[in-house]
């Protein structure tokens, strides 16, 4: 076949399928975040109620109303109440769309916060792009090219995380443009590329401190720059190095370093809430991190039972397959949405 012809699927080109499956897969996301509503899908939600004596109301809707509100950081201990570790940018953003179309243009709070919670499906499809960018850069196009949008627009977890109303959303978008840039820089060793990825690192800690996790495959290109490539002098590279540095630190500790100095509290001081499922004391840390057991994973929805959900694997795999709190299904389609996934994963891994 001439590659330098495009491939067909039923007819039409692959460029019209991506264009196609594009378009499908951000109409469902805001379909499924307007119709599961932004109270529904969020763990430590919080809620807007009237600010009595100064104190803060807690979750995340309270941190955004503390910034709606007060226009400016904590000045108390953010351990003291549930969600103001958290750093600031999701937050003030939304607090400032709250100060334009609801105090500026009368839209109702609901109504925005749908619109935030929308937003934030937004945000997971440019991840999911940057991610489609990262498969580009590793030979995948065409029908290949095709099938990993599919994957990527349809898998359940994505919907569950762009439902979400928080922080996690905005700071993925941030982690797999960082990434998807520093590989342009790898291949390039364009200057610019190497500092939009510092500073999509540093907005992603200064949204949610789980981008810290994406300096370790940056740090890897970094490491086979030097020693595997060797393109550039011992100089260039560590000015490099120390330009990524530079940018990506400061704004990513700041907020954590900020905390530590002036309340005392833990860099790495996070929120647990007390649900009765995540009593988990009695499971060693073999168990926790260790294959997942069947039990484990032929009950997808979370209950107050930890025996089924002690292992940290069938956790992730069960929320990235049905959103338990916006669904109420029974065990039996649960079980089958399961196998579908898992049909669906076999089929892409052949397909690509």
């Amino acid at each position: 076949m001439n590659e330098g012809k495009s491939r067909r699927i039923l007819g039409f080109p692959d460029e019209f399928w991506i264009g196609f499956v594009i378009m499908i897969g951000i109409f469902l996301k805001l379909v499924y975040d307007v119709t599961a509503g932004y109270d529904i899908s969020t763990h430590a939600l919080g809620e807007w109620v009237e600010i009595i004596n100064d104190i803060p109301n807690p979750g995340h809707i309270g941190v955004i109303q503390y910034y709606f509100t007060y226009h400016r950081l904590p000045n108390f201990d953010p351990s003291l109440i549930s969600g103001y570790n958290n750093p600031p940018l999701f937050y003030v953003i939304s607090a400032l769309l709250l100060k334009i179309f609801h105090v500026d243009m009368g839209w109702s709070l609901g109504t925005m916060l749908h619109c935030i919670q929308c937003l934030n499906a937004v945000f997971v499809m440019v991840g999911s792009f940057a991610g489609i960018g990262m498969l580009s850069k590793f030979g995948v196009r065409g029908r290949k090219q095709v099938v990993c949008l599919l994957f990527m627009m349809f898998f359940p977890g994505f919907y569950n995380l762009g439902a979400a109303m928080d922080n996690t959303p905005l700071c993925f978008m941030f982690m797999m443009l960082s990434l998807n840039t520093a590989l342009s820089w790898y291949r390039m060793r364009n200057r610019g590329s190497l500092i939009r990825s510092a500073l999509f690192l540093g907005l992603g800690m200064m949204t949610k401190l789980t981008a810290f996790v994406v300096i370790l495959p940056i740090a890897s290109l970094f490491v086979f720059a030097r020693f595997y490539d060797r393109r550039s002098s011992s100089e260039a590279y560590f000015k490099e190095l120390g330009l990524y540095a530079a940018i990506a630190l400061p704004l990513g500790l700041f907020y954590p370093l900020r905390n530590l100095i002036r309340f005392g509290t833990s860099p790495f001081y996070m929120d647990v809430e007390a649900e009765a499922w995540q009593d988990v004391s009695a499971y060693s840390v073999a168990q926790r991190l260790g294959p997942a057991p069947l039990s484990n994973l032929t009950h997808l929805h979370l209950t107050d039972q930890t025996y089924y959900e002690y292992n940290i694997w069938a956790q992730t795999f069960k929320t990235s397959v049905v959103d338990e709190s916006a669904l109420n299904l029974s065990l039996k389609v649960t079980n089958a949405l399961a196998l579908i996934l898992l049909a669906a994963v076999i089929l892409f891994s052949i397909l690509a």
